[in-house]
């Protein structure tokens, strides 16, 4: 922004007046200059034909005022400096200014133990569009972005978060609107529930490699979502964590052992998932409603499968159910043109 602001802004001023100054000087300095001269002819005139009416003589006359119209003229340029020299001065004054408005100044936080943890954005900066979290506060690591930090910035468009952070707090960005993209460093190894639900234009978003759980409703309703890779460290993706949103394709690690009731819920864009192969269970509508959902391959480590869980996926018409699943919940494939086979100990 500072391109746009402070002595940049007040230099175009004082050019403006620099300029107008030397445009009104040239002028008045042609002026004096015709009065000058008209005073000339007119006293040759007067000599060369005494007694005439030469109108020559009236605009001779006024060169008697030459003396009293060069005072205001200088005076007038002496004020116009002085305007640009006070614009140069304030316009300095806001750069400086804005150059100690730090990072770390935009936020409320609390120091424990050597960390801090960011509490709020300050009131005067809730408008701000863009955010870059600092690394240090105070000489000590930010660890922890707190719950609803960004509550009231509803201008927030994106944020950068450094790679000193380990958690993302409960609604840190929720309902951030005009938030399009995030990427989590591999430091942070949690990521709390809803920590950017309701963020509707978020279009891209990159799970670092030591987040080991991925809250409940954490991408809740992200509606311009269409892809996400979970990181090699997840172990756990929480309730309608991507509920409801605009996935297209879900990508799997091994380290994933649990998908909670919801998570993919009513995901109706969703056209390829791969699961992980060390997921053991698979919740209730865990996949329900993803309507787009023509084939799944479920990894011979799964061993249950809760209720509804591809409940109405009606396009779902290849799967692939492994004998380790011991318990397939009921109505789990309610609705969709394929069916499990019968097994009588289910």
């Amino acid at each position: 922004m500072r391109g746009t602001d402070g002595c940049s802004v007040f230099g175009l001023w004082g050019s403006l007046i620099l300029d107008y100054s030397y445009s009104m000087n040239r002028n008045c300095s042609l002026s004096l200059f015709t009065l000058r001269r008209a005073g000339s002819e007119g006293r040759r005139s007067k000599e060369r034909f005494p007694g005439s009416l030469n109108p020559v003589e009236s605009r001779g006359g006024t060169s008697m005022k030459l003396n009293q119209l060069r005072g205001p003229i200088q005076m007038s340029s002496l004020w116009l400096m002085c305007w640009i020299a006070l614009f140069s001065m304030i316009g300095c004054f806001v750069e400086n200014a804005k150059a100690e408005d730090t990072s770390e100044q935009r936020f409320r936080y609390e120091i424990v133990d050597g960390a801090v943890t960011l509490e709020g954005v300050k009131e005067e900066f809730f408008n701000h569009s863009s955010f870059s979290i600092p690394r240090q506060i105070e000489g000590m690591d930010v660890v922890c972005i707190g719950s609803s930090v960004f509550a009231f910035c509803d201008s927030l468009a994106s944020v950068t978060i450094p790679d000193s952070v380990k958690s993302i707090g409960y609604h840190a960005f929720e309902g951030r609107s005009k938030l399009t993209s995030v990427t989590i460093p591999d430091s942070v190894k949690y990521l709390g529930s809803s920590a950017f639900q309701d963020c509707f234009i978020l279009g891209s978003v990159t799970i670092g490699n030591s987040v080991k759980r991925i809250g409940s409703r954490a991408f809740y309703y992200c509606e311009s979502l269409p892809s996400v890779t979970i990181g090699d460290s997840v172990t756990e993706i929480g309730y309608e964590a991507f509920g409801r949103s605009a996935l297209r394709s879900v990508t799997m690690s091994d380290s994933v052992k649990s998908i909670k009731d919801f998570a993919f819920y009513n995901c109706t864009s969703l056209h390829s998932v791969t699961i992980g192969n060390s997921v053991k269970s698979i919740g209730e509508h865990a996949f329900s409603r993803c309507t787009s959902l023509a084939s799944v391959t479920i990894p011979d480590s799964v061993e249950s499968i809760g209720n509804f869980a591809f409940y109405k996926c009606t396009s779902l018409t290849s799967a692939t159910v492994p004998d380790s699943v011991t318990m397939t919940g009921y109505l789990a494939f309610q609705g969709c043109p394929w069916q499990p086979p019968y097994r009588p100990n289910q």
